[in-house]
C-alpha cells in the first residue's frame, strides 16, 4: 500500500508537473507573443519618432539653398545670415579705420588752417597799417604837391613880374 500510495503521490505530482509545465508554457508564449506585439509596436514607434525627428531636422536646418531672403527661418539662414553680416562687419570696421584716419588728416587740417587763420590775421593788419600808411602818404604827397605847385605858382607869378618890371624898365 505504501508502493501505491507513492504511486499516487507520484502520479498525482506528475500530473501537477505536467499542468504547471503547459501553464508555463503557456504563459511562455503568451508573453512571447506579447513581447513581439510590444517590440512591433516600439519598433512602429521608434519610426514615427525618426520620421518627426528628420522633419525637425529639415524644418530647423531649413532647404540647402537659403540666399533667399523670403524664407522660413532655420538655421542654415541664420548661418547665412551671420557671414553676411561678419562680411559687413569687416567693411565697417575698415571703413571705421578710413574714417578715423580722416578725421586725424582733418584734425592737422584745422590745427593748419588755425596758423593759416591767424597768419592772414597779421597779414590782414598788416596791409590795413600799410593801407593806412600808403593813404597818409598820398595825401601827403597830393600836400607837398599842391604846395609845389603854389610855390612853382608864386615863383612863376614873381617871376614874371620880376620880368615886367624889368621890361618896364627897359621900356621906359
Amino acid at each position: 500500500r505504501t508502493l501505491e500510495r507513492v504511486m499516487q503521490d507520484f502520479d498525482v505530482v506528475h500530473t501537477q508537473l505536467r499542468r504547471l509545465s503547459d501553464a508555463l508554457d503557456a504563459a511562455v508564449m503568451e508573453n512571447r507573443n506579447l513581447l513581439n506585439a510590444e517590440a512591433a509596436s516600439f519598433k512602429a514607434s521608434m519610426m514615427e519618432v525618426t520620421e518627426e525627428l528628420h522633419r525637425f531636422h529639415d524644418e530647423v536646418w531649413g532647404p540647402e539653398d537659403c540666399e533667399s531672403e523670403i524664407m522660413a527661418p532655420s538655421l542654415r539662414r541664420l548661418d547665412f545670415q551671420t557671414r553676411k553680416i561678419q562680411v559687413r562687419c569687416a567693411d565697417m570696421a575698415a571703413d571705421l579705420t578710413a574714417l578715423r584716419k580722416l578725421d586725424l588728416q582733418m584734425l592737422s587740417v584745422t590745427r593748419e588752417q588755425a596758423v593759416v587763420n591767424d597768419t592772414v590775421q597779421d597779414l590782414s593788419v598788416l596791409a590795413t597799417d600799410c593801407r593806412d600808411r600808403v593813404i597818409k602818404i598820398s595825401i601827403d604827397t597830393k600836400q607837398e604837391s599842391k604846395m609845389a605847385a603854389n610855390r612853382m605858382a608864386a615863383f612863376t607869378a614873381s617871376l614874371m613880374k620880376d620880368v615886367r618890371s624889368s621890361v618896364e624898365h627897359e621900356v621906359q
